[in-house]
Order: structure tokens, then sequence, then C-alpha cells
């Protein structure tokens, strides 16, 4: 038997050693072989890791092909949505009931074929502008309420590079809610 002492303890390794041997090759061999499957067990972790890793880049690489495969139409509404929310803005006091009733089933049977192609919130935010055209266009904060959140959420989603938040002046000044704040 090999008797080893550890401080003051005297220990008997015959009693560890598997099989009852007291060669210490086997134990060797023993103790090799519970690394290797120690090993085997982190390559399978390390296998099992890689595999959930891959889906993920595959369902991440589909959805980008799916957003990428519709983005031309998906810009032209829009900027389509866009010039709509304008449109419903000259036509809000400058035109007889006949037009504007004219001009908004037009936008709404546009934005009826066309919304999957807009973003959710660009998608709510016309979607209120036309209830608002239709029910509450002369309210004095129409802009603020209803064409103002249009615009905004539809530039946003399109997420071009604005031009310092310049984008909406030219519209504030020819409503004339520019001078308004200013005093």
């Amino acid at each position: 038997m090999m008797h080893i002492i550890i401080g003051c303890a005297e220990f008997d390794w015959g009693s560890v050693i598997p099989f009852g041997a007291s060669d210490a090759s086997l134990w060797v061999a023993f103790i090799g072989l519970i690394g290797v499957i120690i090993g085997a067990l982190f390559t399978l972790f390390g296998v099992c890791i890689k595999a959930r890793y891959d889906i993920f880049i595959a369902k991440q690489n589909y959805n980008n092909q799916l957003r990428l495969a519709a983005l031309d139409k998906r810009l032209a509404a829009h900027q389509e949505a866009y010039y709509r929310c304008v449109k419903l803005l000259n036509y809000r006091h400058w035109s007889n009931e006949a037009e504007r009733i004219n001009v908004s089933k037009e936008c709404e049977s546009w934005f009826f074929n066309n919304c999957l192609y807009l973003g959710p919130e660009s998608k709510e935010k016309f979607d209120t502008l036309l209830y608002g055209y239709g029910m509450d266009r002369d309210n004095k904060d129409f802009m603020k309420i209803y064409f103002y959140p249009a615009i905004r959420a539809l530039e946003d989603e399109v997420a071009l590079p604005s031009l310092k938040g310049e984008s909406l002046s030219w519209l504030k000044e020819k409503s004339g809610e520019s001078n308004s704040r200013k005093s």
C-alpha cells in the first residue's frame, strides 16, 4: 500500500485507487479518463452554444433580408405618406367641402392599400391624422395634435439623416406657428 503523510495525518491512497489496485499507473489512467470525460463535456457544451448562436444569427440574417427586400417600397410609402400629410394640410381650409372629402377619401384609400409598408408609429399617427382631418380639422391645435406627430413619425422611421432638425421649419413658418412660439 501507498502511504503518504500529509501534515500530521497519514493518508492511505489504496482506499481511493479504483478497483482496489495499488499500482500508480492505473491511478494515472483513471485520472486521464476523468479528464477526457470532462473535456468531452466542455466540447459538447461548446457545440451546443455554437449551434444556438448559429440559429440566432440565421434568424437575424433572415429578418434583415426581409427588411431589405421591401426597403424601396417602404421608403416610397413613407415619402407618399409624407406627401399626403402635406396635401391634407393644404386642403384643410383652402378648398370647398366636396374637395376636402375627396382628398380625405383618397388619402384613406391610399393608407389602406399601403399601411403594411409603414412602421408601427407612422401607421398610428397617419391614421390619427386622417381621423383628425375628418372630425377635428377646425381645432386650433390641429397642427400640434395631428400633423406634426405624423410628420415626425414618418421622418423618424425612415431614419434618413436630418439637417439639424430643420425639416419642419418651412411648415411652421408657413402656418405662422414659429412666430407665435417666439412671442
